[in-house]
Formats: structure tokens, C-alpha cells, sequence
């Protein structure tokens, strides 16, 4: 996935970007994480299924985030393509492929990626008024950091995770 020039991305032209899939390089690692869950799913108890799923969900979003996300400038097609591939990919094999033991007591940092996305997908303007925003209040308060993450529901990201995945877009590297 470090091959991809995330920084000079050109999604496909289509009429509905509902119609976009995630992207090509991305359908092998899809096609044998969903497989290989799909399999343990019938050899395994589901509570241990669970356990198992958990695990990787919480493997898969750190690979997302560290080894994706924050080695990568992204413009705005890149944001949207690794957004795809997250929720109509990655999520969607979770969601499709798990059982309700993984559904009762999914990993405490699931929402962690859909959240580094939503940084991703921001409009510029609103991207570039969050990022002067949390480097004026590294200034002040704890409780102002706080509360500027609470106003974009980022609930389970740290300031300095929202400031660094803010850092990795392209449009705001200038500031």
C-alpha cells in the first residue's frame, strides 16, 4: 500500500461516487482477509471467533493508520480512495464476515479508523480550521484540546493523532 502515490491520486471518473470500489491494489489483502475469516468462522466457537476477530480488526486498523495513513501525504482523491477502502472494504468484511460475540464487544478503538477518515474527508477549509485550531490551543488548556476534538466528535483520537493524520493532507502541509 506504500506504493501507491496517495499525494497525486486520480480516483476514476464516475457520475456516483457511491458506484467507487475500494482499490485494486487493495483486493488481494481484502480477498484473503475475508476468506481467512470466513474459514475460521467454521472451525471456531464463536466466542473465540470473536476474540480472533477482534484481534485482527484491531491489527488491520493499526496497519491502516501507521503504516498507510501516516507514511502517506494524500490530496483530496487520495483521502476519498483510502476512505473507500476502509469502509466499503475493510469495515465491510468485518460487518459481513463476524459474528454477534464480535458485534457485543468490538475492539475499544474501532472507531478509531472511520475517525482518522473523517479527519481525511473534511472539507479544506474546516480541515485547516480544526489544524490552527489545535495548535493554538497546545498553548493553553488541556480542556480546550479537548473540547475542540468533542465539537467534531473525535471522540477516540488524541490530539496528537488528529493533528498528525491533519498533517499527511496535502492541503494543509503549507501551514
Amino acid at each position: 500500500r506504500k506504493e501507491i502515490r496517495w499525494y497525486a491520486y486520480d480516483l476514476p471518473q464516475v457520475h456516483n461516487e457511491d458506484k467507487l470500489d475500494p482499490s485494486p491494489e487493495s483486493f488481494g489483502m481484502f480477498e484473503v482477509l475475508s476468506s481467512s475469516l470466513e474459514h475460521i468462522g467454521k472451525i471456531l466457537s464463536n466466542k473465540l471467533l470473536g476474540a480472533v476477530s477482534r484481534h485482527v480488526s484491531d491489527k488491520m486498523d493499526e496497519f491502516f493508520i501507521l503504516d498507510v495513513i501516516l507514511e502517506n501525504k494524500f490530496n483530496a482523491d487520495g483521502c476519498k480512495q483510502i476512505s473507500i477502502d476502509v469502509h466499503r472494504g475493510l469495515r465491510a468484511i468485518f460487518d459481513n464476515q463476524t459474528n454477534s460475540a464480535f458485534n457485543q464487544t468490538r475492539p475499544k478503538n474501532y472507531d478509531q479508523l472511520p475517525q482518522v477518515c473523517k479527519l481525511l474527508l473534511m472539507n479544506s477549509a474546516t480541515a485547516i480550521l480544526l489544524y490552527q485550531s489545535l495548535k493554538e490551543a497546545e498553548k493553553t488548556e488541556q480542556h480546550t484540546k479537548i473540547s475542540v476534538l468533542d465539537e467534531f466528535k473525535l471522540d477516540t483520537l488524541t490530539i496528537e493523532q488528529t493533528a498528525k493524520t491533519l498533517e499527511r493532507r496535502i492541503d494543509i502541509e503549507s501551514i
